[in-house]
């Protein structure tokens, strides 16, 4: 595990009392989590033995892009969707309008991380709509996830 010397820091303390507060104020069914991963295609596949480090060129060539987002509550999978290519605001949106937001009830709080996409202009507006309470999560959740 890493060890992140700003996790110690007071600012960064309060930051996470508040959001820690705030999250306690919902029941566990109500938590709704949204996080995105991706794959690249172009790795080198080699082997080396046990203990020792593989030397490989660098890939040249793009190569393909699988992203996959997904949310999950208490009770499991919610919803997911794949795409080629990286998430970016608009397909951001398509995913909220959807696949995200059909789903959820009034009351439910939806918790992100901080990637750019989840910022993009007019996010706000279909949580809005069913009455869902939505935040991003902090920068200070790396307290719990290190290698994120």
């Amino acid at each position: 595990m890493f060890y992140n010397p700003k996790r110690e820091s007071e600012p960064l303390q309060r930051q996470w009392s508040a959001h820690q507060e705030s999250v306690c104020t919902y029941a566990a069914e109500q938590l709704i989590f949204l996080d995105e991963m991706g794959a690249v295609f172009n790795l080198s596949l080699d082997y080396a033995p046990k203990g020792q480090r593989v030397y490989d060129e660098k890939p040249t060539a793009k190569g393909e892009r699988i992203s996959t987002l997904g949310v999950l509550s208490l009770q499991g999978l919610v919803t997911g969707m794949r795409f080629e290519d990286t998430l970016n605001g608009s397909v951001f949106l398509y995913f909220l309008e959807q696949f995200l937001c059909p789903p959820l009830k009034p009351g439910q709080c939806v918790i992100l991380d901080n990637a750019a996409a989840y910022k993009a202009e007019g996010g706000a507006e279909p949580m809005s709509k069913l009455a869902l309470d939505s935040f991003t999560c902090l920068p200070i959740f790396q307290i719990l996830t290190p290698l994120k």
